[in-house]
């Protein structure tokens, strides 16, 4: 989902640069990348990529289903524009 929404990988670099930032360092927000993605959505990608397990969604219905209330939700905005 980080991918699809902001056109990047969260890390980038050598393996071992990449290993290391997964280990010591959270993402930064899809937002932060690509000013203007909603922030529930932000919040939904965060907790699907936390690094305790016990924060992130237990199932992938529940992430299935933050991503589906997220898009019926009154006002949800339309698509995100392609990344260029």
């Amino acid at each position: 989902l980080y991918e699809v929404l902001t056109g990047r990988r969260p890390f980038t670099g050598s393996p071992a640069a990449i290993l290391t930032a997964i280990l010591m360092k959270p993402p930064p927000p899809p937002s932060e990348v690509r000013p203007g993605i909603p922030p529930r959505l932000d919040d939904i990608c965060r907790t699907a990529m936390a690094r305790d397990p016990a924060e992130r969604y237990q199932t992938m219905a529940d992430f299935a289903a933050a991503l589906t209330e997220f898009a019926r939700a009154p006002g949800a905005p339309g698509p995100v524009p392609a990344v260029a």
